[in-house]
């Protein structure tokens, strides 16, 4: 472990598969669909996404459930007002093609944050980890992973309940530019903050389940 600048223990939380460099077709066909794609929202777990998607959250795992921890999605606003409307898009035959070339049976979305600054502290649901690649960063928007303060609270750390920062510390914080293959442990507690209000943070995400 080493200690940065802002104090922080670098605890590498992520990773960087040897994945191949995405295609410039590929990247046009992830911002058509971005462009095309209409959403509705599913306010608990404060996404916005096609309904085919949507009732695959729902049946793959329980909605959020309040707990002595985490809030869900009905309490997290008024607690995070910069909160990024988040978009969880299905992709195209095109690009499960070219994926499918380096990762056995991939289950691909395309996540969007966009009108915020700020993707709460969390655990995702559906996924333990995930191949993210991103196509734009959202401005100058930092990754952060972050500790219990208190480690018996560890069984109350619901699924995507979003979780404030006075029960947590940061020990990890980075920026990861575009063009880059890198593996997230969602199982983990992680925010994504100082997003640009103005622009959107793009990217395809392969989740493992």
């Amino acid at each position: 472990m080493i200690e940065n600048r802002n104090g922080l223990i670098e605890m590498d939380y992520l990773e960087y598969p040897n994945f191949p460099s995405m295609p410039e077709d590929i990247k046009q066909e992830i911002l058509r669909i971005v462009e095309e794609t209409e959403t509705e929202s599913l306010d608990d777990l404060l996404i916005n996404s096609t309904p085919e998607v949507i009732e695959w959250v729902k049946e793959a795992g329980n909605e959020a459930q309040e707990s002595e921890l985490g809030f869900t999605g009905q309490e997290v606003r008024k607690m995070f007002p910069g909160l990024v409307n988040y978009h969880f898009l299905d992709v195209s035959d095109k690009i499960t093609e070219w994926v499918s070339t380096f990762v056995e049976e991939p289950v691909i979305h395309i996540q969007v944050m966009e009108k915020g600054t700020i993707v709460a502290p969390h655990i995702d649901e559906i996924r333990t980890s995930a191949y993210n690649y991103l196509l734009d960063t959202g401005g100058d928007a930092s990754l952060h992973f972050y500790e219990l303060i208190n480690a018996e609270d560890e069984k109350w750390a619901q699924p995507q309940t979003f979780i404030p920062y006075d029960k947590i510390n940061s020990v990890e914080e980075t920026k990861i530019g575009t063009d880059v293959w890198h593996t997230l442990p969602t199982n983990k507690i992680h925010s994504v903050e100082n997003i640009d209000i103005n622009k959107q943070r793009i990217s395809l995400t392969v989740s493992i389940v």
